[in-house]
């Protein structure tokens, strides 16, 4: 009898690949205490079929494949550019699909701002916005996989973008690959906790007594390479916030409120199943012969399929593009590719207290945010009014 699905339930990502692939629909999504999606069988409906199991991407690992190429891009829109957590790479895999009446899948926040993911076509090009952007918790793929299978059954491009776990659960379902499917994963330092967003949130919208209407994580308020976390409210006010202050951002990157399997992620390789691996390019004037960066963002990326690199040159008219070396962007920006994120000795603490208290009270407790650190934070919106930042930013980076 099925007991459980993932091998070790440690290790479930959550992908979703044994919900969408069950015949008698008998597998529920059920929150843990850090709002993150296990699975749960249905014994009384349950056939005892196993097709769960032997999708798990967990139990029965994807073929991966090494790097191909290297390259950095930037999008030649300047208005997508501005608005995208790096150089606007997906927004320029999104032109291509729309251009071919193909459906793009991304990630973006519902009317509760629950991150999820959903597919637009032309249509909806507008909703492209939604999709541009980082977010630091992890998505509920919902019925995106079954939607895929459904489109790829009608050759029609599909555009998949998603953490490396999602990109080998919906390879899994999928069971075989289809020439126009495009899957473009991300380099994860880990995925947040969905209940902890919530909490933060929650908290955000009653001290500026105002519904929060606009969440962007990495928001290029003060450049690229001092982008913070933006939330717009109903009433008008804006705030910003970097990791070094913010009670959602810092939490994220303190691994205090990561998913469990992110601890010991089986994906934290450079092989990959996608077409694409897509990250920052933070030192684009050390990995190409651009002298001066100009703090607006790159992004890298790997290609690992020769379908991938068959794509890359149909891409020219939307992004300016550079080959670089696959080593030297995977040293100086790659570092989260192998490693695992950091995990706080008082995450399942700080998760029971958001239960209990507010995320400000928590934040005090557990983050360890210093009167210097907030200190530095006035500092730079002072500098960056004062035109300075982006000098004394140039200074400190090449000092390191």
């Amino acid at each position: 009898m099925i007991n459980s699905i993932c091998k070790n339930k440690k290790l479930c990502t959550g992908c979703t690949a044994c919900q969408a692939v069950c015949p008698k629909k008998c597998i529920s999504m059920i929150e843990d205490k850090g709002g993150f999606r296990y699975p749960r069988i249905n014994m009384d409906i349950c056939i005892q079929c196993g097709l769960c199991q032997k999708t798990c991407p967990v139990n029965n690992p994807i073929e991966s494949n090494g790097v191909m190429k290297s390259y950095a891009i930037r999008n030649k829109n300047k208005r997508i550019l501005k608005k995208s957590t790096s150089g606007g790479a997906f927004s320029a895999f999104a032109m291509y699909a729309f251009e071919r009446n193909g459906l793009v899948f991304g990630v973006g926040f519902d009317d509760k701002l629950k991150v999820r993911h959903f597919g637009i076509d032309l249509s909806e090009k507008n909703r492209l916005a939604e999709m541009i952007c980082s977010k630091y918790v992890q998505s509920d793929p919902g019925r995106t996989f079954t939607e895929v299978q459904n489109a790829l059954q009608q050759n029609r491009l599909v555009i998949y973008s998603g953490t490396p776990c999602q990109i080998a659960g919906l390879k899994s379902f999928l069971k075989k690959d289809y020439s126009e499917l495009i899957t473009i994963d991300l380099v994860c330092h880990g995925v947040g906790s969905p209940f902890v967003l919530q909490q933060y949130l929650k908290y955000m919208s009653e001290k500026y007594h105002s519904r929060i209407v606009d969440v962007r994580f990495r928001n290029k308020t003060y450049g690229y390479h001092s982008s913070t976390m933006k939330l717009t409210f109903e009433n008008g006010k804006e705030y910003y916030g970097s990791a070094r202050v913010d009670y959602m951002l810092k939490a994220y990157f303190s691994g205090i409120c990561s998913r469990n399997s992110c601890y010991e992620c089986p994906y934290k390789q450079i092989e990959r199943c996608s077409d694409f691996t897509i990250f920052d390019s933070w030192h684009i004037n050390q990995v190409s012969d651009i002298t001066e960066d100009d703090n607006r963002g790159y992004t890298n990326i790997y290609v690992h399929s020769q379908k991938g690199a068959e794509l890359i040159s149909k891409l020219s008219k939307f992004w300016d593009i550079v080959e670089t070396d696959t080593e030297i962007t995977r040293t100086l920006d790659g570092s989260m590719i192998d490693h695992y994120p950091p995990k706080h000795p008082k995450r399942d603490e700080f998760i029971a207290m958001l239960h209990e208290q507010s995320i400000g009270l928590a934040g005090k407790k557990y983050l360890n945010i210093t009167p210097k650190d907030y200190f530095i934070e006035k500092s730079k919106s002072v500098l960056y009014h004062a035109k300075l930042l982006d000098k004394v930013v140039g200074t400190i980076r090449k000092k390191v």
